[in-house]
């Protein structure tokens, strides 16, 4: 299996923040399952 590097730049850093913040207005601690499943595929 061939290992590749995900790159994610300064504006998709951005985003998955305010995603974050989001999910966490929602329920509290969502924020960090939905940053768990980003760390997944990075």
């Amino acid at each position: 299996m061939s290992k590749y590097t995900v790159n994610i730049d300064t504006d998709a850093l951005h985003d998955i923040q305010n995603a974050t913040d989001w999910y966490n207005e929602v329920l509290n601690g969502l924020g960090a399952s939905f940053q768990n499943q980003v760390k997944l595929i990075a």
